[in-house]
């Protein structure tokens, strides 16, 4: 890490063949720090931050997906996404926003998304006030952290049939 933030690696078990990603790592634009595999794909989601110059203040604003070798491409914007989580069979992604706590559900191929559930969380300066949704195993179900109570609980809803229709 240095004054261009943070890139992102990978490399094989034994930690040879390190490849650096390309997304990130200029003056106007850094790895945001929450990255997954995508399923089974060779591909990366991350979140990333911009800025319009080097004096400019960081908007946290974008996800994209990353093959090794290969420039990043955009997948979605518009909700500063801040953590994320792909599906296991690697379609969709579920990431929180840093300005409301709300949790979006949408398409790594197509870039579409929706609301999920407003979650309540305050995103304050503790980890566990931060939504962190993730998906369950079976894909169809979200779990996420919330202090809307006062206190974390974490929470898990299915993704209710035809939801995803208009993502595709």
């Amino acid at each position: 890490m240095g004054p261009k933030g943070a890139s992102l690696a990978v490399a094989d078990d034994d930690g040879r063949n390190a490849v650096t990603l390309r997304a990130g790592f200029s003056m106007l634009e850094r790895v945001q720090g929450h990255q997954c595999w995508v399923g089974t794909k060779t591909v990366v989601i991350t979140t990333l931050h911009n800025r319009a110059s080097e004096t400019a203040p960081w908007v946290q604003d974008r996800i994209v997906a990353i093959v090794p070798g290969e420039a990043a491409r955009i997948v979605s914007t518009g909700q500063a996404f801040t953590h994320m989580h792909a599906s296991p069979d690697g379609e969709l992604w579920v990431s929180d926003s840093n300005r409301t706590g709300d949790i979006f559900v949408g398409s790594i191929r197509t870039g579409k998304y929706k609301l999920f559930h407003r979650s309540g969380s305050t995103f304050g300066s503790a980890p566990e006030t931060h939504p962190h949704p993730f998906f369950l195993g079976d894909g169809r179900t979200i779990g996420w952290n919330s202090d809307v109570t006062g206190v974390a609980h974490i929470y898990c809803a299915e993704i209710p049939p035809g939801f995803l229709d208009s993502l595709r």
